[in-house]
């Protein structure tokens, strides 16, 4: 049970890395105060998800992973590609960030389906499967500040 856990946890660690990384490439790519403020925040709350995970791993006996997935790398280069083909437009790089945040989503329902996680891992995913949510929420509300302005 405990390395079904590790290895689910390591690959929400993987992808915690790839969101914050991703977070804070999108603040590099805008201009708008209000917009970067939240990407960056948002990047500072996954590397709070990623010390909660890999402390969750080491309970668990396991070692964390401590690098990010090569997906993640390649949606960082979609959006910079994005981002010099839109100059900056604010809304294609909202665009990205929901779609990487509703892939982490289902990647924490996929790990939540597991009836065998113990307590403590569900009720960690649990509460940041919670703050994705909002996060999604937050974005597709920016998108409409963003689409009429």
């Amino acid at each position: 049970m405990a390395n079904t856990a590790i290895e689910h946890l390591n690959l929400l660690v993987k992808r915690s890395y790839d969101a914050q990384q991703g977070f804070q490439k999108a603040a590099e790519d805008v201009e708008n105060p209000l917009l970067k403020d939240f990407l960056l925040n948002h990047s500072l709350q996954r590397t709070d998800f990623l010390e909660q995970l890999k402390a969750e791993v080491r309970n668990l006996g396991g070692t964390p992973e401590d690098s990010t997935s090569i997906l993640g790398d390649l949606h960082r280069a979609w959006i910079d590609f994005r981002s010099a083909l839109s100059t900056r437009d604010e809304k294609a790089v909202l665009d990205e960030c929901e779609r990487g945040e509703t892939t982490a989503y289902e990647n924490y329902s996929e790990v939540l389906a597991d009836t065998a996680l113990p307590e403590s891992t569900r009720t960690l995913l649990q509460r940041q499967q919670t703050q994705i949510g909002d996060a999604i929420q937050k974005i597709k509300a920016l998108k409409v500040t963003f689409s009429n302005s």
